[in-house]
Formats: structure tokens, sequence, C-alpha cells
């Protein structure tokens, strides 16, 4: 499984932390920066930012290019703290 983290690179090395292995490319980039996804193209593909709009957005953009299995981190890394699962800070 991929995980692509659409948040700002702050955010992304912030006090929240992010999911262990998510790749960082932030909303306003990821047209530009689609290619950097395309292992993920055929495979699960999950996408979070701090609470889903800017993840929701993302998931249109990415199904829209053709990627098939691109799912959205329910209530995103608000959610995903909240429920105590694994982050990291770098």
């Amino acid at each position: 499984m991929c995980v692509l983290d659409v948040r700002l690179p702050q955010d992304y090395r912030g006090a929240m932390g992010h999911i262990p292995q998510a790749r960082n490319i932030p909303l306003a980039q990821l047209n530009q920066r689609r290619a950097e996804l395309e292992s993920c193209r055929d495979r699960p593909l999950a996408v979070v930012c701090n609470t889903n709009r800017m993840s929701g957005q993302a998931v249109v953009l990415l199904r829209a290019a053709g990627f098939r299995q691109v799912m959205l981190v329910q209530d995103g890394m608000q959610g995903w703290t909240h429920q105590g699962f694994t982050t990291e800070k770098t």
C-alpha cells in the first residue's frame, strides 16, 4: 500500500507527525508531481491531510488521472492520531 500526505511540509513534519512511510506531496503540487506516484497507479493508495478537505480533492484528481485504488483516510490525521495509530516525526 502507498500512503500520500497532501499537507504542507511544515504540517507533515509538525507536532501531529505523519503516517510512517507516507510520501509528502502538497495538494497544490500534486498535478506537477504526480509522476512520483506512478509506482502506486495500480496499487492501493491512501490519501491523508489534516481533516479530509485537501485529501478529498486529491482523491478526485488522482481518480481522474487513472489511479484505480485511491482511498481517503477517514478524518485525516486528526482521526488517525485520535485512534492511537502510529505516527512518525521527522
